[in-house]
């Protein structure tokens, strides 16, 4: 039986930064629906193959981008080993790219629509149904905004998101369908993207999943290892040859690529060789790397890692001796426990997000219909106190969905309305964290300062999306108008962009169609030419 909504089929998409998965429940089991390729456009593998050969246009690394409404802090570091070129427009982040000739502006939703749009088209042409339902999976870390913007890159691309889902939860269902568990466990999911490090605890009995502690960030992710090493081997070159190669794209391109396969080959051997024909001038580039070496260029990433454990446990008044199970990596940390290999760490997540689908919108067969996730919030939800301090209204690590109310008041007579900025993330320092948006509350009527209550209640619904509803009450139960800007994408806005998109797609398909048509005609010619 396929996930269906109605008669609409639920896919399960692992939104990855350098590779995605798409797959979909069938038959009382997860189905991987292989990737067919697009012509002319590439993603995932196929992109990265052809990155040494054109730099600027293969955009990468969406995840750090998405939903940031400017360039911060966290991405500055990026934007020094990214090919592409991100400008910022409107005070948002934008992706440039060259199409046809022309230079085009492209926010990180819409770069990231063609992964979904692709995922969709690839489960429609395998399942030959229609596909309009989704489950998406995302970062730990990601903010309500970045949520938010998967949302709506999902819209854009035709899909209704059924569930946005921490990568970290996602495996721990996979965990579950693939073991049988009827006594309490605690089981420690450590989940090394290429742009994010999640790390979550949950307790598994009965089937019921309840996340304890979730802490994720966007740095170290798998590819800020392969950054350190490119910059040791464009180093070494440079002594080598007296090359400096730091401003050419492409060497840079050909020498990451051959550092991600490296940091690979690594994890299963002591040393390895590195071979690059004409790396510049052309001028050949042999060297040894060994794991002793790569492990201490990247040791400082090795404490994060250890460090953001150590916070999960803490957050959840747990100790390392008390984890049954550790999904992933770092045994040594847990005194040798071993780790759970069971899982296929590359489906593991796409696993849990197409049976989330299946949970959400049909039944299943009965060894699985006990299956539940019990999810919790990642980030404090606050306001500013009068130091400076953050407030929380929703603290991290709460079952979720739920609901808070707060009592907010005028700070001087006959105010008219009240301002709040409200903050999303893990300091004590209010401003120190994501600025999730404003409340602007007006219509108060005159009165003395402290004397109106204005009850606001804060809903994080199962998609850890932020909802804020009004309870301004008076006497005579006055007029009370809230609202709260978090960016993101209108409905026509959405409409829009998507009309935009099918437009370029159906361009995009045809020229790609009438250069394999040319081709076919050229062959055509040349095999009449020898008969």
């Amino acid at each position: 039986m396929f996930q269906r909504k109605g008669d609409r089929i639920v896919i399960g998409i692992d939104l990855g930064t350098a590779y995605s998965k798409v797959a979909v429940w069938k038959h009382d089991l997860v189905e991987i629906i292989p990737d067919e390729r697009e012509a002319g456009c590439l993603f995932g593998q196929e992109a990265q193959d052809q990155v040494t050969k054109n730099p600027v246009n293969t955009i990468f690394d969406t995840k750090r981008l998405i939903g940031n409404r400017s360039i911060d802090r966290e991405i500055m570091p990026d934007l020094m080993h990214w090919p592409f070129k991100v400008v910022s427009k409107d005070n948002n982040p934008y992706c440039r790219v060259e199409l046809k000739g022309d230079i085009k502006e492209l926010t990180p939703q819409v770069a990231t629509v063609l992964i979904p749009a692709h995922l969709r088209q690839t489960a429609e042409t395998y399942l030959g149904n229609i596909v309009a339902d989704a489950v998406i999976s995302v970062p730990a870390s990601f903010t309500d905004a970045q949520r938010q913007a998967t949302k709506d890159a999902g819209a854009i691309a035709g899909l209704n998101v059924t569930r946005i889902i921490k990568e970290p939860s996602a495996a721990a269902i996979a965990f579950v369908l693939n073991k049988k568990i009827t006594d309490q466990k605690r089981v420690l999911i450590i989940d090394l993207g290429a742009s994010t490090l999640d790390v979550t605890l949950v307790t598994i009995e009965d089937d019921v999943i309840d996340v304890l502690a979730t802490v994720g960030t966007t740095h170290p992710g798998g590819q800020d290892f392969d950054i350190r090493l490119v910059a040791a081997l464009t180093q070494e070159f440079k002594r080598i040859s007296r090359q400096d190669i730091t401003s050419d794209t492409r060497a840079i391109a050909r020498l990451r690529t051959v550092c991600e396969r490296t940091k690979r080959t690594l994890s299963t051997s002591t040393e390895t060789t590195i071979d690059i024909g004409a790396l510049a001038a052309n001028i050949d580039f042999s060297t040894t790397v060994t794991r002793t070496h790569f492990e201490a260029l990247n040791n400082d990433f090795f404490e994060t890692i250890l460090d953001t454990v150590g916070m999960v446990l803490s957050n959840s008044k747990e100790d390392k001796d008390s984890i049954d199970d550790v999904i992933l990596m770092i045994a040594d940390y847990f005194g040798g426990k071993e780790l759970n290999t069971a899982l296929n760490a590359s489906e593991a997540v796409v696993t849990g997000a197409a049976f989330l689908g299946v949970m959400l919108t049909g039944p299943v067969a009965s060894k699985f219909e006990d299956i539940l996730l019990i999810e919790a919030t990642s980030l404090t939800i606050g306001t500013e106190g009068p130091k400076g301090e953050m407030v929380p209204i929703i603290r991290h690590s709460v079952s979720i969905p739920i609901r808070r109310m707060e009592v907010f008041s005028t700070t001087e007579d006959n105010q008219f309305k009240v301002s709040i900025p409200v903050f999303e993330g893990s300091s004590n320092v209010a401003r120190n964290n994501n600025v999730l948006g404003t409340l602007e509350i007006a219509g108060i009527p005159p009165m003395p300062r402290e004397d109106p209550q204005i009850k606001i209640d804060f809903n994080i619904d199962s998609n850890r999306i932020l909802d804020v509803s009004e309870g301004f009450k008076t006497e005579n139960n006055t007029l009370r108008v809230i609202t709260i800007d978090k960016g993101g994408l209108s409905k026509k806005e959405i409409e829009r962009i998507s009309k935009e998109f099918k437009a370029w797609r159906a361009e995009h398909r045809l020229n790609s169609a009438r250069n394999e048509l040319e081709t076919d005609i050229a062959d055509l010619r040349i095999g009449t030419s020898f008969d």
